[in-house]
């Protein structure tokens, strides 16, 4: 089977036989459809920068060798499953690799420099189209190979049933029996037949902080995320819905989350100079925020706003083994972490996270940057944090009027001046004292690192 494939400008139209591609559809399209998460802990913005950003992980010296070579294959078998080009066997072309993110997916093009954000259902409306069209090209076709393809083609649906909770949760195969009820795996995950490919609250909440906790405490959350009912948010979702109606997603994640901070302080009426109050606009929203308590965990909030739990914020008021509270246990960091997950309530429901969020885990990193930025715009302005700047004697009273006025912590206030238009009037010493408080505060939203 032959046929032609229009590629863009320069490049010469390309024939080969098609059935590599019907293939590899086939055999990958439980990963296509239901994988999100990387192979190896690092967080690129999108899937065609994972091999750099390995890269770079390895060569930093602080790995043993064993562990580099397990990386290595776990994030070539990642790019196989993922890569289309990786379809065609024994000819060269341009990578074009689409990972899913909620309710979108990440497409990449390294050579062409191109990433996009694409709709969910445009791209598995389009690879269904495709994969249909191959095999009904080698449908009656006497070759063993072509009648191996079809056959795992049609039975896509089955296969892809049969690793929904392993592929999104990531979690190994003993740790999922131990996390299992008495019932069928998928029924334990609330899963529904007539839709495997959607996520649930107790799959996301269990991806996103595999590799962030212990079994005792994924457990506990698990079953905490279960006791929480559904509840109705006329009030958020009003506002969600027409900021979704207004919002652009272009621009670098940064510059979205503070378009996003900026449209809500409009919608609220209040002025910049005016503190935002984030516990008590979730209260208003009826959006239920409560403790939970995971000892010796680094996750700071979990948050489930599907179906069938939620919306609801869990904030992490456990005690490490020094006894000293964790991130969202103060005031400061608890307004910071609010503040985020409001940024995810309004708009990434329908877009990366459309069940729910765990602060300190493994969150798209797309959809992380715009939050921490939102949050870190809607709690002090930057507009405010360079007035201060012009108009006090001093940097240190400057940051100190601001700390008391907003509520923030001394380190959003830095990175929040640092990145604010009065940030070049300042001395070599005043711009090196803003540098210093940034770095004693590694929890706080790295806004001046968001643009790469």
């Amino acid at each position: 089977m032959r046929g032609n494939c229009d590629i863009p400008d320069r490049l010469n139209t390309l024939r080969w036989t098609w059935l590599d591609l019907l293939e590899f559809l086939a055999r990958n399209w439980p990963w296509l459809v239901l994988e999100e998460s990387y192979p190896i802990p690092v967080s690129p913005l999108f899937p065609g920068s994972l091999r750099r950003e390995a890269e770079h992980r390895w060569e930093s010296g602080d790995l043993p060798e064993a562990t580099i070579d397990r990386e290595d294959e776990a994030v070539y078998r990642f790019l196989c499953r993922h890569d289309l080009a990786m379809a065609l066997k024994g000819r060269f072309v341009p990578s074009l690799i689409l990972m899913r993110q909620g309710h979108q997916y990440l497409v990449s093009c390294p050579a062409l420099g191109l990433n996009l954000l694409r709709p969910y259902r445009e791209i598995i409306d389009t690879l269904n189209a495709l994969g249909d069209r191959l095999a009904a090209a080698v449908e009656n076709s006497p070759e063993p190979r072509a009648k191996l393809a079809h056959e795992l083609w049609q039975q896509r649906s089955g296969r892809l049933w049969a690793q929904v909770v392993p592929l999104r949760t990531g979690l190994e195969p003993a740790w999922l029996d131990g996390l299992a009820g008495h019932t069928a795996a998928n029924d334990d995950w609330e899963i529904d037949p007539k839709q495997p490919d959607a996520d649930t609250e107790l799959l996301a909440a269990a991806r996103m902080s595999t590799g962030h906790i212990s079994f005792d405490n994924q457990r506990a959350l698990l079953q905490r995320l279960r006791a929480v009912p559904p509840s109705r948010t006329p009030a958020l979702d009003a506002f969600s819905t027409q900021l979704n109606s207004d919002f652009s997603e272009t621009g670098r994640p940064f510059e979205q989350g503070y378009w996003l901070a900026n449209w809500l302080r409009s919608a609220l009426s209040l002025a910049p100079d005016e503190p935002a109050h984030p516990a008590k606009l979730l209260k208003q929203w009826g959006v239920a925020v409560d403790p939970i308590s995971l000892p010796q965990c680094a996750l700071e909030a979990i948050a489930a706003w599907g179906p069938r739990h939620g919306p609801v914020i869990l904030l992490n008021q456990a005690a490490d083994q020094q006894t000293e509270p964790v991130k969202p246990a103060n005031l400061y960091r608890e307004r910071s972490t609010l503040a985020h997950e409001i940024c995810h309530l309004l708009i990434d429901r329908e877009r990366a996270l459309p069940v729910g969020e765990v602060l300190g885990g493994r969150v798209p990193e797309y959809a992380k940057k715009r939050a921490r930025a939102f949050a870190a715009e809607l709690l002090l302005p930057r507009e405010v944090a360079a007035s201060a700047i012009y108009t006090s004697a001093t940097l240190t009273a400057a940051i100190a009027q601001l700390q008391q006025r907003f509520q923030v912590s001394r380190e959003l206030t830095a990175w929040q001046m640092t990145n604010s238009g009065a940030f070049a009037a300042l001395s070599s010493e005043e711009q090196a004292l803003l540098s210093k408080i940034k770095r004693a505060g590694d929890w706080l939203p790295q806004i001046a690192a968001l643009s790469d």
